[in-house]
């Protein structure tokens, strides 16, 4: 028998033994999964002051990375200080945005309507406002005004509480993250410094003590990320196995998922609703897990299985699962930075605690309600946070995203 001929019946009974297999699944039960998004009235959205920022903030590649690297300590202040200067609509439009209600993307309002050609909006001017802001706090606490550093700070704070409790894409719940962390450093700092009057100690004891929200916001976030999923499965065919070599680290992970997609190509064995359902249970994982104490949660890996008929070969190539600590180390910067927003307002109830008594308490559940309006937990264990009468100090066991010690 030639070889066209033995090519041609081979393929023939491949594709018969694939259709001799049930058909696809249902579709998914997914309501809990997507997201709903309420309209925000234009008073009340932080969209406003978003596009100001955007505007006006000036600032080069190179001067934000320079800011970047003054926030561990101002090294060049006379350059900071014109930067400020130069910046100082954006760093107003910056302190308004944080007074507002929530931040709304006009684009994301349709959360069917995400894909990966989505536009999401750049978060560089609010970034670098963030920094300004910080700096300039830092520049207020040495010249002796330690109370309107705190007000600097506290603006920082309130943006990423804004970012956080906005029912947006997973990126606002970064960044929003990432100026909690940054305004809790600060903070600390000042609360250390011993110049912070009582009043504005315990308005910083309140501030700080109040939950980030950045769980729920996680949770908010994998919901997009489900929609943006859904999307790709039902436009597989339209794009690129390139484009998807991000999703697996891994070079065997890139090999098998290429597989995947490159049979995806045929209808008859690529099953969407079994891979909508993958998805779908991926997603619930992260969801229950977002709100977890973080020493608690073991992910399974981040690697989307594809939804193939049922015969040996398929098995391995729709539901072999290759290891990914990613998910992990991105809740364990949720409980990072739930920690350090923490232990600022802790810390800021301490020290007005000292101020009145000369000596810290000897347990922290002392210091509710009149210091503090409640003793925050360790995200990291869900119990108490550790603590040192003597010196003051509160500590976790809990590592950031870098496995690096708080």
């Amino acid at each position: 028998m030639r070889a066209p001929l033995k090519l041609a019946l081979a393929a023939a009974a491949f594709v018969l033994i694939a259709l001799a297999f049930p058909g696809d699944d249902a579709p998914p039960q997914d309501s809990d999964l997507r997201p709903v998004v309420a309209a925000v009235p234009d008073a009340d959205n932080a969209w406003t002051d978003f596009e100001v920022i955007r505007a006006a903030h000036d600032a080069t590649v190179e001067e934000i990375r320079f800011l970047g690297m003054q926030l561990d300590g101002i090294t060049d202040a006379p350059r900071v200080e014109k930067l400020i200067a130069r910046n100082a609509r954006a760093m107003a439009a910056f302190r308004s945005f944080g007074r507002r209600k929530a931040f709304q993307d006009p684009v994301t309002r349709d959360p069917a309507s995400i894909g990966p050609s989505t536009p999401m909006p750049s978060f560089l001017g609010v970034v670098t406002a963030a920094r300004l802001c910080l700096l300039h706090a830092d520049l207020l606490h040495k010249s002796g005004r330690a109370s309107e550093a705190l007000d600097e700070t506290l603006a920082v704070l309130d943006a990423g509480r804004v970012l956080v409790g906005s029912n947006q894409p997973f990126l606002t719940q970064l960044v929003g993250g990432l100026l909690l962390e940054r305004a809790s450093s600060r903070a600390l700092k000042l609360v250390k410094s011993g110049r912070l009057p009582k009043p504005r100690l315990l308005e910083a004891a309140r501030r700080f003590s109040t939950p980030t929200g950045l769980a729920r916001g996680y949770q908010d976030g994998f919901r997009f990320d489900y929609m943006l999923g859904l999307f790709v499965v039902d436009h597989i065919r339209t794009y690129a196995i390139g484009d998807f070599d991000w999703m697996n680290p891994s070079p065997i992970g890139r090999l098998v998922f290429r597989a995947q997609l490159a049979l995806a190509r045929w209808s008859f064995i690529f099953m969407p609703e079994r891979t909508k359902a993958h998805i779908a249970r991926r997603v619930r994982l992260r969801i229950e897990a977002a709100a977890m104490p973080c020493s608690a949660v073991k992910m399974p890996d981040d690697h989307v299985s594809m939804g193939l008929r049922n015969t040996l070969g398929n098995r391995f190539l729709g539901y072999g699962e290759t290891g990914s600590r990613y998910q992990e180390k991105l809740l364990a910067r949720r409980c990072a930075v739930d920690f350090r927003v923490a232990r600022a307002g802790v810390a800021a109830a301490l020290e007005s605690f000292r101020s009145e008594r000369g000596r810290y308490p000897t347990e922290l559940g002392m210091l509710a309600p009149r210091w503090l309006p409640a003793v925050p937990v360790d995200p990291f264990t869900g119990g108490a946070i550790a603590y040192s009468p003597e010196t003051g100090e509160l500590r976790t066991d809990g590592k950031d995203s870098e496995g690096k010690p708080l």
